[in-house]
């Protein structure tokens, strides 16, 4: 979905979000092993660099994903009142789980 800025917009800022820093961060040693295994493919021939990039992208945003579900709302959050059966505050109705993507530059 794309959305037309105001003309008068000169600059947006995103802040950074917080789950993914900690999702990464609370798996980046086994991102570092599949790294290290899919440049072994690579340098065996099994792989191109593209495929083993997009191996590990896709690997990153499932654990990212997950990491989404075991966020918990603080105790007085009201968070999930409007959201009955939901567990995570960052999951409601999926749209920005399914929003985590992965992109290759510079091969």
């Amino acid at each position: 979905m794309k959305e037309t800025l105001p003309s008068e917009s000169i600059l947006i800022t995103i802040p950074e979000r917080s789950f993914i820093r900690a999702g990464h961060d609370a798996n980046k040693n086994v991102l570092a092993e599949e790294a290290h295994a899919l440049v072994g493919r690579v340098a065996l021939g099994e792989l191109t660099a593209q495929q083993a990039c997009d191996n590990l992208g896709n690997t990153a945003v499932s654990l990212i994903r997950e990491y989404m579900d075991t966020v918990m709302p603080p105790k007085s959050s009201l968070t999930l009142a409007s959201a009955p059966g939901k567990t995570s505050p960052l999951v409601q109705s999926g749209r920005l789980r399914q929003a985590i993507s992965f992109e290759v530059n510079g091969l």
